[in-house]
């Protein structure tokens, strides 16, 4: 980027009484991905990440980004315009909050949350510091040639795929609308509204949504806005419950909520300190709770748990048949990032009921590995050499399920070292797969177990161990997780975690192995407890070729090879004679 972009932005600054200004990475949906036309902080720094706070004050600008993306983006942010800091070690509001001046920081209160000003409000002790919302997005007025936000149309999300009926779903939030005495409630995820009206869209490139937002009164009214095509057959399975508004009548019903003294239920976290201030200046008394559709969507159904076995099937054929492909391409010589990346989509591609990527594919060899987030492009794929580890993060959508799956291959002979971390980070692997916990316990309870092994090397990583997965819905899904930040969500049957522990060389090198799981009752106790495991969900082969086998116990090993002959014998038939035999000698049982 240049300095033109800082400078125009400057300006408007000073044109609106104010002395800075916040770009959050999210937009008003507040969606992990964002179209084109919202990435505003993307077309501000560069940085292209999931995540990440910019602040441009008149003679200092600082962008805010955690540990999965330190080295992304030093490498794509100008660091003669921008300060990258880590926000573990310093957050905007220690740098606030160390400010002699008097500044009055602004911001577009459609793209900020509740929590996130509240928290900012909260935290900035300086009484030199104040905020000041801005009506009008100060990036969208100097972006020139900005893209146009474009809504698709809707369609319907099958029975045979969701396994419940959308009415019965949305009598479940009713209950709640009765329980607090509201009378409304607002939903703004718009995973949490297409999984409760059993619809999927196209607004985002990965994540299968409409972009939109739901209002459901006590007396069975629904309004459901989005600028969504909505055709005849979405209309028939809306019938005359709901009704449909563009999303520029938002502002309307919210004030009439607001002015009829209406008892309004709104979650924090995802809804907008614009749609806050509209309800409470207009009267409304607010109810702060969790979206309920995030616990009841997360604990998927039988239905939606055969669907997501079925899709790791077509999935671990596809991821298969990439690796073999490789094996062979390298002998070539023929082989890059790019290309990899664009092997696994051929091969997904071909498969029933796949729909797209769930997320823009990492292949990263060499260095590039040690970049959490890493994305081949044409203009900067690396060559796959000899001795070289390569880390395949990708994953799909299928109408019966999202995959998210890492593979960490090395190409050639690897070095002592590699194998040792690579086994290191294996340990891990097995043992949150091999977790056997009480019911009541969190994500958070468990992390350790994945990193204890490069704990005790001094080593870690900075991404969390495991994230929820939506179905045919975002890869990224809450609320649980397993990290070593608090978190209270209690695991629950059928939810759907990631399993990925790693470790990072900056420079050098990265290691990634990653299944998703879903937490399944254990019914081996007669204890009266209720006990809870994983189900290994992913099917794919680890390389034994990094593998120290005398670091792991006769446990581990069992692990290893259990999983590998189910990796085989579900996978195989669907193979050529030529592969399966690859197979065959990649999934062959470690003598104990």
């Amino acid at each position: 980027m240049n300095n033109e972009k800082l400078f125009k932005l400057r300006k408007i600054i000073k044109k609106n009484k104010v002395d800075g200004y916040l770009v959050p990475h999210n937009d008003e949906y507040f969606n992990e991905s964002i179209p084109e036309a919202n990435k505003r902080l993307e077309w501000l720094t560069s940085f292209d990440g999931s995540a990440g706070l910019a602040l441009i004050l008149q003679e200092k600008a600082y962008l805010f980004v955690d540990g999965r993306y330190t080295i992304q983006a030093k490498k794509q942010v100008d660091n003669k315009l921008f300060d990258v800091i880590h926000s573990k070690d310093r957050n905007i509001y220690q740098l606030l909050n160390s400010l002699t001046s008097k500044l009055t920081i602004g911001f577009d209160p459609k793209i900020h949350s509740i929590i996130n000003i509240k928290n900012l409000k909260k935290n900035i002790t300086n009484s030199s510091i104040s905020f000041k919302e801005i009506k009008n997005n100060l990036i969208d007025l100097v972006w020139d040639k900005k893209p146009v936000l474009i809504f698709n149309d809707i369609k319907i999300h099958e029975l045979k795929f969701t396994g419940q009926p959308s009415h019965e779903k949305i009598s479940h939030v009713n209950e709640l609308i009765k329980k607090y005495l509201a009378d409304s409630i607002i939903i703004t995820d718009c995973e949490s509204i297409a999984w409760l009206l059993n619809i999927r869209g196209s607004d985002l490139d990965f994540t299968p949504i409409p972009l939109s937002i739901l209002i459901l009164n006590n007396n069975n009214e629904i309004i459901f806005f989005t600028n969504s095509n909505i055709n005849t057959s979405i209309k028939k399975h809306f019938g005359n419950k709901i009704k449909v508004e563009k999303l520029c009548k938002v502002e309307n019903y919210l004030i009439r909520l607001g002015q009829n003294k209406l008892k309004v239920i709104i979650d924090e976290r995802t809804c907008s300190f614009w749609a806050y201030k509209i309800l409470e200046s207009h009267g409304a008394e607010i109810l702060f709770k969790n979206d309920p559709c995030l616990i009841l969507k997360a604990c998927k159904n039988k239905t939606e748990l055969n669907g997501i076995r079925n899709a790791h099937i077509r999935d671990g054929i596809s991821l298969v048949k990439t690796l073999y492909w490789i094996k062979e391409s390298i002998q070539k010589k023929l082989l890059n990032e790019i290309a990899v990346s664009d092997k696994l989509f051929e091969f997904r591609s071909n498969n029933e009921n796949f729909t797209g990527l769930s997320f823009p594919t990492i292949a990263g060899t060499g260095a590039n590995g040690a970049i959490v987030h890493y994305r081949p492009s044409k203009e900067n794929s690396r060559e796959i050499n000899e001795g070289d580890l390569l880390l395949m993060d990708s994953g799909g959508q299928y109408f019966d399920g999202t995959t998210d799956v890492t593979r960490t291959i090395v190409i050639g002979e690897p070095t002592k070292e590699k194998k040792i971390m690579f086994t290191k980070v294996l340990k891990g692997h097995i043992a949150i797969a091999s977790a056997v916990f009480p019911y009541d316990t969190t994500g958070h309870q468990l992390d350790i177990l994945a990193r204890q092994f490069l704990w005790k090397s001094g080593l870690d990583y900075e991404h969390g161990t495991g994230h929820g997965v939506g179905t045919f819905l975002n890869v990224h899904e809450g609320p649980q997780n397993i990290s070593k930040y608090e978190n209270n969500i209690k695991l629950e049957e059928g939810m759907i975690i990631s399993n990925e522990p790693g470790y990072y060389k900056e420079g050098e090198y990265g290691i990634r192995i990653e299944n998703l799981v879903a937490v399944r009752r254990e019914n081996n106790f007669s204890s009266e407890k209720k006990f809870l495991k994983f189900e290994t969900l992913t099917l794919a082969p680890i390389d034994l070729n990094l593998i120290e086998i005398g670091l792991l116990d006769k446990n581990e090993i069992e692990w290893i090879n259990s999983y590998h002959e189910k990796v085989f014998s579900q996978l195989s038939n669907s193979l050529s004679t030529e592969i399966k035999e690859w197979l065959r000698l990649e999934t062959k049982k470690i003598n104990i």
